[in-house]
């Protein structure tokens, strides 16, 4: 009797140890809990890691084009050229004279959806491989920057640029016409352009209504900003650039100058 009591008191301590080494319904659950929380934890952090570098990596992407657009921009605008005046005979009917003649740089305002500019630009350039005294109207492009609908349906910044001038009355639509529109980037879309004149004075349009009709002047200086897509205003891209070909402000400049 006293050994089966040693031996019943033995199979109850170590079932009573087997119960004390185990997991309660309680502590799994708790467990379960606290890696469900620390595995949210870590997600939720890796995805604010993965969003950081992928908002970092848009905008460095944004600022690089902008960057090449801004000095396009500005390459071509600084060497808008100005036709003599003695080519714009403004006795003959629009429709019998190309519009380039008498204004070799227009401005258009304009303005898309949600607000955004949506300017225009065209103006006569000479290739950089082309500076010579005397230019042949061969050797002259007109170039237009604008903004419109790309084949996505969504805004961009297109270039169109006609090279073989000539023809009366044959380019008085200056940003379409010989060729398709080029679309360089739709990371741009909003184009804004101010324009100033030998008052120093800011023009949303050009020719400025106020000016001489008989003479084709450029401005003194163009003043652009470009807008990026999905970026806060204060990254906006701007530059201003001055037009020193043949222009009446150099005239201006020179006699302040000595003054």
């Amino acid at each position: 009797m006293v050994g089966r009591s040693f031996y019943r008191l033995d199979v109850i301590a170590t079932s009573r140890h087997w119960q004390q080494t185990g997991f309660t319904l309680i502590e799994l659950l708790l467990a379960l809990l606290m890696f469900g929380i620390v595995t949210t934890v870590v997600f939720a952090t890796f995805s604010a890691i993965s969003n950081g570098v992928e908002h970092g990596r848009k905008r460095i992407e944004r600022l690089h084009v902008s960057i090449a657009a801004r000095q396009r921009l500005l390459q071509e605008i600084s060497s808008a050229y100005r036709i003599q005046h003695s080519e714009c005979n403004r006795e003959r009917p629009s429709d019998e004279r190309p519009s380039y003649l008498c204004e070799p740089l227009k401005g258009e305002d304009g303005t898309g959806p949600k607000g955004l500019p949506r300017d225009r630009i065209a103006f006569l350039t000479i290739p950089l491989q082309y500076f010579p005294a005397a230019q042949a109207r061969g050797e002259l492009c007109q170039i237009c920057y604008f903004i419109d609908q790309n084949a996505e349906g969504q805004p961009a910044l297109f270039r169109y640029e006609d090279c073989r001038l000539g023809g009366e009355g044959a380019s008085d639509d200056r940003c379409s016409g010989k060729g398709s529109p080029l679309e360089l980037t739709d990371a741009i879309v909003g184009l804004n352009f101010l324009y100033y004149d030998s008052d120093d004075e800011a023009k949303d349009v050009w020719p400025s209504p106020d000016l001489e009709p008989a003479e084709p002047l450029l401005p003194c200086r163009v003043h652009f900003s470009l807008i990026l897509r999905d970026a806060p205003p204060e990254e906006t891209v701007e530059a201003t650039v001055t037009l020193p070909m043949q222009n009446v402000c150099e005239d201006t400049d020179e006699s302040q100058a000595r003054r």
